[in-house]
């Protein structure tokens, strides 16, 4: 017993200083390298961009830190969208995104006119929150059009729970037979389906936690995960590492 706690302490150990390390050396090349801390501009970017094989269609950024920063997640929002990637999820436990909406917005635009100027005005934003009655608007997935979906803990249960309830309603009133339903049919019921948003095909987890921590594990049957050690000051450059890692896997959906 005393071996195998002692070999635990040793692998956690060794984990914890190899993530310590990365991130050391991630912040000296921001030190050394300006070019690697920021983004020559967007052209840039674009030029990136069309550089890759693949891009994701959803990019998900799922903060496992407690010190939350409103314009280090506006800046990988905006980089995404330079890149051509229209939906992107940010997702924390606690809910202090959603908390923080409107700074967010605000910081958004901000670093939208710091990156592009005049090219802003070919993008319109919708801020979807799954927990709030947004009837009437799905998102087309159009060029220009990004939606940025605001998630937490709390909507992974309340959307299973509120599934729940149509299915149980439709049975007693004998809309329908339960033997009808089928997992497609509970999939397009879930609140970012039914507003046209597709699962996530990438995720990046930012801290030292490796769990999902309460997201909504089965929009993620199919997503690449990657990981950043934080959300902090992240350089353009290791955000971009994550989208070519993305780009050149190749998904054999089970085969």
């Amino acid at each position: 017993m005393f071996i195998s706690s002692l070999i635990l302490r040793l692998v956690h150990f060794l984990l914890s200083s190899r993530a310590w390390l990365c991130h050391a050396w991630l912040r000296c090349k921001s030190a050394i390298l300006p070019s690697y801390r920021q983004p020559a501009n967007y052209r840039d970017i674009q030029k990136d961009s069309k550089r890759l094989r693949k891009l994701p269609l959803h990019i998900s950024f799922a903060v496992m830190e407690h010190d939350l920063r409103c314009r280090d997640l506006a800046c990988l929002v905006v980089w995404s969208v330079s890149l051509g990637i229209y939906c992107v999820s940010l997702y924390d436990f606690n809910g202090l995104i959603k908390a923080n909406k409107e700074r967010l917005r605000t910081e958004v635009y901000r670093q939208l006119e710091l990156l592009m100027g005049d090219e802003v005005s070919k993008y319109s934003f919708h801020f979807y929150d799954p927990s709030c009655r947004q009837g009437g608007r799905t998102w087309s997935g159009e060029s220009g059009e990004v939606v940025v979906c605001l998630l937490c803990g709390d909507d992974g249960r309340r959307a299973v729970s509120e599934v729940a309830k149509k299915v149980c309603s439709s049975v007693h009133s004998r809309r329908s037979c339960l033997e009808e339903f089928t997992v497609s049919d509970l999939d397009r019921q879930m609140p970012l389906a039914s507003q046209g948003i597709v699962d996530p095909d990438m995720m990046v987890q930012f801290g030292q936690l490796k769990c999902l921590l309460g997201y909504p594990p089965w929009i993620l049957r199919l997503t690449e995960i990657q990981s950043l050690y934080t959300h902090h000051n992240v350089p353009y450059k290791s955000f971009l590492s994550t989208i070519e890692a993305f780009a050149n896997c190749e998904r054999r959906l089970g085969k």
